[in-house]
């Protein structure tokens, strides 16, 4: 079935490498409202993690121990292939599927957030006295 949240994903898909980083943020901010989630915190993460860069690809340097290649963690959230293996580097590098992941993640808890991605925890080491009322603890 053909909806309007498809329809606005399929663009998000085929466009966001297009992007600039203001309607990157943008959408940020909107999903993060949407999901109950600290847009404050998925912009520290996606600055921190990729600059918003959509394409990014890091932590080459970090051996998987898994399969003794490199970790690969790729887009905005960059999602690691050693962890997750699952994502393809189409759902990865976009914005709209690597913001779906990751706001699932960050709203697990504080402490998954913090167990997933590096930027969590020093967003939360930086700002120790904020609010996390919208994890569910």
């Amino acid at each position: 079935m053909l909806t309007l949240t498809n329809i606005v994903a399929t663009t998000l898909i085929a466009t966001s490498s297009a992007m600039s980083h203001a309607d990157i943020k943008d959408y940020l901010v909107e999903q993060s409202i949407q999901q109950g989630v600290s847009p404050e915190l998925v912009l520290y993460m996606a600055e921190n993690e990729s600059h918003f860069r959509l394409q990014a690809i890091g932590d080459m340097d970090i051996t998987c121990p898994h399969t003794g290649k490199p970790v690969r963690s790729r887009g905005i959230f960059q999602i690691s292939e050693c962890w997750y293996p699952e994502i393809t580097d189409q759902e990865a590098f976009s914005l709209a599927s690597s913001t779906a992941f990751a706001l699932s993640h960050i709203k697990k808890s504080k402490q998954w957030c913090m167990s997933q991605w590096t930027t969590c925890r020093a967003y939360f080491k930086s700002y120790p006295h904020r609010q996390v009322s919208f994890f569910r603890e």
